[in-house]
């Protein structure tokens, strides 16, 4: 007998949820990616004549 086309699993059931297999660990925390703003205006500042070359290049491209 083949099984039914469209099966809907019962939500509230407490066997519908299995648990996590243990070789599935947890997410670890994320490491120290976090850029301080001092860092952040650093290369800002010292990457500034390559923004404003990049911003007036799009600018010229889109008003052309």
């Amino acid at each position: 007998m083949q099984p039914p086309l469209l099966m809907v699993p019962q939500q509230n059931a407490p066997e519908a949820v299995a648990p996590a297999p243990a070789y599935y660990a947890p997410a670890p925390a994320p490491a120290a990616a976090t850029v301080e703003l001092g860092d952040l205006g650093r290369i800002l500042l010292r990457r500034r004549f390559l923004i404003l070359a990049v911003t007036a290049l799009l600018t010229g491209l889109t008003l052309v």
